[in-house]
């Protein structure tokens, strides 16, 4: 695709990721859609992480460090606010996306989608590269519903693709450590339709050091400030599968489970 096409935004938000961080990267000069930006954000980390991406000595890449370590989507806000492009996507540094991700995501969202979201394949070591997802799959699914949400999320921030202006109108919640990804893509399909594109987009890598298990004892926590900010007798009728929801968190909670 030619660069006269609309510039993604691509953030990425680093603490110590110097492990995986270049394969990350190089799966963004790998992209087959080339109008695209890197807003790198190192949020003080105490590893080379910010000396690989500059090696890239590219123009499309800019990188900012933070002044003192911050809450993760505080630190997506600051990024969003460096932002130039029309659209918007998320990369993790240990994460690693398919070639086309960019270039499928921006055909549907020319077409008037302003939220796309992919499929992922969780891997533990080196991802099987000769994996390619079926065409029978690279549709377009039904939107995601708020309702569908509640039930089970199945967007990962790596697998989207955002109209940057509603990025800047609703923004993370800075108060979570865990859930804020979640909560933006709800408060976002309440008033905004999510589109499917039913094709894998990304590789996500699970290790020892995923923000998710080290941050372990938060999930109840925000689970719990999550259904509050949401509880209300209008919005259980709006939304019943806030219900589930509600029951879902206690009864892990009282389990101790994630």
């Amino acid at each position: 695709m030619e660069n006269n096409q609309p510039l993604v935004s691509i953030i990425m938000n680093c603490y110590n990721g110097e492990s995986y961080l270049k394969e990350a990267v190089d799966s963004i000069f790998a992209q087959t859609y080339n109008n695209w930006e890197v807003v790198f954000i190192d949020n003080c980390s105490k590893d080379s992480s910010e000396k690989i991406v500059k090696s890239y000595n590219d123009e499309r890449v800019r990188c900012y460090k933070t002044k003192k370590n911050i809450p993760l989507y505080a630190a997506r806000n600051i990024a969003i606010d460096k932002c130039n492009g029309q659209y918007i996507a998320f990369l993790d540094c240990d994460d690693i996306w398919l070639e086309n991700k960019l270039e499928k995501q921006i055909i549907l969202a020319m077409k008037g989608h302003d939220i796309v979201f992919g499929r992922y394949q969780v891997f533990s070591s080196n991802p099987v590269m000769s994996f390619k997802p079926t065409d029978s799959l690279d549709k377009v699914s039904e939107t995601c519903t708020t309702n569908d949400l509640l039930k089970r999320n199945p967007i990962s921030i790596g697998c989207v693709l955002i109209k940057s202006a509603l990025l800047i109108k609703y923004r993370f919640n800075p108060y979570y450590q865990l859930l804020g990804d979640y909560d933006l893509w709800v408060r976002l399909s309440m008033n905004h339709s999510i589109t499917l594109l039913n094709t894998v987009v990304e590789y996500s890598r699970q290790h020892n050091n995923n923000t998710s298990d080290l941050l372990l004892g938060n999930w109840l926590k925000e689970r719990r400030f999550f259904y509050k900010s949401y509880f209300s007798v209008s919005n259980i009728f709006r939304y019943p599968s806030l219900s589930v929801y509600i029951l879902k968190t206690e009864i892990k909670g009282f389990f101790g489970s994630k």
